[in-house]
């Protein structure tokens, strides 16, 4: 019973929150029609990019013993509605 209540509250959160996704340049989020990405929105997908190979590299570094653990990226949100 308590597995019930816990998936019952998950989807709840879910069609609250509402779904968010890029690809291919697109914008895709529930309540509203799919729209191409802005040149900021693609250039801070660019950066967020970068980010992550800069936190590749330091956090090999970081297994080897040579540097701190690195902060994780953050997403930039371009929705209406981000968690």
């Amino acid at each position: 019973m308590k597995l019930l209540v816990l998936l019952i509250l998950f989807v709840s959160v879910l069609c609250v929150e509402g779904y968010c996704n890029y690809n291919n340049n697109i914008v895709t989020e529930s309540g509203y029609p799919p729209r191409p990405m802005t040149q900021s929105e693609k250039d801070q997908m660019v950066i967020y990019g970068q980010q992550w190979d800069h936190w590749g590299q330091q956090f090999t570094r970081y297994m080897q013993g040579r540097d701190t653990m690195p902060t994780t990226p953050v997403m930039p949100c371009f929705c209406h509605k981000c968690m």
